[in-house]
């Protein structure tokens, strides 16, 4: 049985964060909004139209630089023709490295496996092109 090393021992202090944690789940929530984005074909300037804001403060916002409210995060999510699915999920769960992974099941059954225990969720795989 191997030792961690001090190096590895931080890595996992920091990544265990509720600041390192918060932005993990900031630049997921990003990266999903610009998928659907992408798929809807919406643009910086379509959602900003939606909103009823700036075109700035959409580049705020998908730079990270503005607070997501759950309000905003569900106006955002009806722009982009989705919705939002907040989940809190044991520890014991390994959602850092499900979600890393974002490889698409090989068969609909085991697709459905996954979501069931509640580790995952559909939006958190790519979306077909």
């Amino acid at each position: 049985m191997s030792q961690k090393t001090w190096f590895e021992k931080r890595l996992e202090e920091i990544e265990n964060s509720p600041t390192f944690q918060a932005e993990d789940l900031r630049i997921d929530i990003i990266e999903q909004m610009l998928t659907l984005m992408e798929g809807a074909g919406i643009t910086r300037a379509d959602l900003a139209r939606k909103l009823g804001c700036s075109n700035a403060y959409i580049t705020k916002l998908l730079n990270g630089s503005e607070n997501l409210t759950l309000l905003k995060l569900t106006q955002i999510a009806s722009a982009i023709h989705s919705t939002v699915d907040i989940s809190f999920v044991p520890r014991s769960v390994t959602l850092t490295k499900v979600f890393r992974q974002k490889r698409m099941p090989a068969t609909l059954p085991e697709f459905n496996r996954i979501i069931k225990t509640g580790a995952v969720h559909a939006v958190d795989f790519p979306l077909a092109a």
